[in-house]
């Protein structure tokens, strides 16, 4: 199974915010041991903790997402559409997109993709990119790694790529 760990589904059937990656919370509190949340498939995924993940949206929005639960057992971050109504977002789903306003005013929109509305995020790229460079990171650490994939490359060759 297959997670994205920067796009964020609206989504009308959850029952809170969710998210599957540590280091977009900007306020982060350990949870509780044993806690888990219940998800569509009938099982359950524990909790890790709780805390603020800002979204910045473009033409310069930004909003926060208040205890937004974190679970790395979750395949898709989830904004609970119902979540954003009481803070004053009003979601409107209307022919293949989800836009959000604040007192009538254009906040961000999203698009369905295989039936499910992802957030279009200022920072989705830039994220992208911070786990590509994480993942090479963590590769690099490998040297007899890399000296085998770039086809035997002396040692001194490999350190400088690095």
């Amino acid at each position: 199974m297959v997670r994205n760990l920067v796009e964020w589904m609206v989504d009308s059937r959850a029952t809170r915010h969710i998210c599957t990656y540590r280091d977009l919370f900007q306020e982060y509190e350990k949870g509780i041991k044993g806690k888990c949340v219940f998800v569509g498939n009938s099982t359950s995924v524990f909790v890790l903790g709780k805390g603020n993940v800002s979204l910045k949206l473009h033409y310069e929005k930004k909003f926060s997402l208040k205890n937004v639960v974190h679970a790395l057992d979750i395949r898709q971050n989830l904004i609970y559409d119902d979540l954003l109504n009481r803070v004053g977002v009003r979601v409107t789903f209307d022919f293949g997109k989800v836009i959000l306003t604040n007192g009538g005013e254009f906040m961000g929109k999203g698009f369905c993709n295989e039936g499910l509305f992802v957030l279009d995020l200022v920072t989705k790229n830039k994220m992208n990119l911070l786990l590509i460079c994480e993942l090479v990171a963590n590769i690099a650490k490998s040297t007899s790694l890399w000296h085998a994939t770039l086809g035997h490359l002396n040692i001194t060759s490999i350190k400088r790529i690095k």
